[in-house]
């Protein structure tokens, strides 16, 4: 992809994320920093480069794979972001669930809406569509209830309809509308594997990476939970096992979790 064919995304992304990749704190403008840095990481072409080592051959040409990776794709790869950000927050941090998701949806459609010269109303509408499909898929599988439906869960499901969206995305254009009930299939064998192994190297190295972030948000809103042991030592426990024994490293005591400031007086 050429420097002209970056979009707005990825500019946006490399002025407004350096300074927030190096806090220690992260608040929720240098988180939502963060989550565009690594939406702007993803590119199909990067998948497909010239199989020759110099001018793209024929078959690299049919693939035209950088009609997939500007700002209409990274739209697609944010708006799934956001539907696993607030998917594991609803698992991990329910109490941050609500304030964090529509924090970071209000910035995320601003931003595209300036990307795309598009009415906020518009770019509202296509993000929520897609949210909505995702959740339905995951609803019907019955993962958010915690029951399994007659079909199981098959995760490919939801990545399948993203991959489909990517495919369907044309450079810096405004993303369509998309029916997940009706969606023709792609019938471009090698185009749908070169996205789905995107989206699985995505899946298992940068979503970690993201929400990781989201995390360390959540324990900056919250403060540290420490526990002073009797023998006098602060122990740090981490947010997510809040509520469950652990053993002090010195003395290895059980503790159980109480909210103190960060010196272990209680709050």
């Amino acid at each position: 992809m050429t420097n002209s064919d970056r979009g707005f995304i990825r500019d946006w992304a490399a002025l407004n994320s350096a300074e927030a990749l190096s806090q220690k704190n992260i608040t929720i403008d240098s988180l939502f920093a963060v989550f565009m840095h690594y939406v702007s990481l993803f590119d199909l072409d990067a998948t497909t480069s010239p199989t020759s080592g110099g001018a793209p051959s024929k078959a690299d040409k049919m693939l035209d794979m950088d009609a997939h990776s500007g700002d209409g794709a990274l739209f697609e790869v944010g708006s799934y972001n956001l539907f696993k950000v607030d998917f594991w927050l609803f698992q991990k941090r329910p109490d941050h669930r609500g304030s964090i998701t529509a924090e970071m949806t209000s910035r995320f459609i601003a931003v595209f809406s300036k990307a795309f010269d598009a009415k906020t109303e518009v770019i509202r509408d296509l993000h929520y569509e897609r949210q909505d499909g995702y959740a339905r898929i995951m609803r019907e599988k019955g993962v958010i209830d915690g029951t399994l439906g007659s079909g199981g869960w098959d995760p490919n499901t939801v990545l399948f309809h993203f991959g489909e969206l990517l495919l369907r995305s044309r450079g810096n254009e405004v993303p369509g509308h998309y029916a997940f009930e009706q969606a023709p299939l792609e019938l471009h064998a090698i185009r749908k594997f070169l996205a789905t192994a995107a989206i699985w190297t995505w899946e298992q190295h940068m979503v970690p990476c993201l929400i990781e972030a989201v995390r360390q948000h959540c324990d900056h809103i919250d403060g540290p939970t420490v526990i002073r042991c009797a023998c006098g030592m602060n122990v740090r426990m981490p947010a997510e096992i809040s509520g469950k024994a652990l053993r002090c490293p010195s003395c290895k005591a059980v503790l159980r979790p109480r909210k103190t400031h960060g010196d272990g007086t209680p709050t």
